[in-house]
């Protein structure tokens, strides 16, 4: 597979979706597999508006048809960005995206305790913080993302 890097940060944004289950308390699986309490309830979903992305158009909570809304390309229009969709779960086109996401939920989502579906929203911030300014990327050699940019930059200045 041909790998591909662009020459500046933000040349290439990838968006995706993922639904997170929605919940009041921390599951079995995070109290250590106690299954004593009441029955649980079938989870309840949760979806950021995709075009509030690029900024804040839409607050659509639909999925893959959110990218196609008239909003979300009159926003990418008015950016003066060319939108290029790819095919749904195709880790050939859209590998990134496809690897952030399983990132993202095996070390936020579902790798820490929190303790409701509110709270992990609001943790979310000073996860990506923490993964952009501090987790080790292997394909980056180690280095975390923002100082591989950094790096970038003052190689093509």
């Amino acid at each position: 597979m041909r790998r591909y890097q662009r020459d500046r940060p933000g040349e290439l944004i990838r968006l995706d979706i993922n639904k997170l289950g929605r919940f009041e308390r921390p599951g079995w699986l995070m109290s250590r597999g106690c299954r004593t309490s009441a029955r649980p309830r079938p989870p309840a979903f949760c979806c950021a508006p995709c075009a509030g992305s690029v900024p804040r158009a839409s607050r659509s909570n639909a999925y893959g048809s959110a990218y196609r809304s008239r909003r979300f390309c009159k926003a990418l229009r008015l950016l003066a960005i060319r939108h290029i969709c790819t095919r749904p779960y195709t880790p050939k086109t859209n590998g990134k995206a496809e690897r952030f996401i399983q990132t993202l939920l095996r070390e936020w989502a579902y790798g820490l305790a929190h303790p409701s579906s509110t709270a992990r929203n609001a943790d979310l911030p000073r996860w990506l913080d923490w993964f952009n300014r501090s987790r080790p990327h292997l394909a980056l050699n180690g280095l975390p993302l923002l100082s591989a940019v950094k790096k970038l930059m003052r190689n093509h200045s």
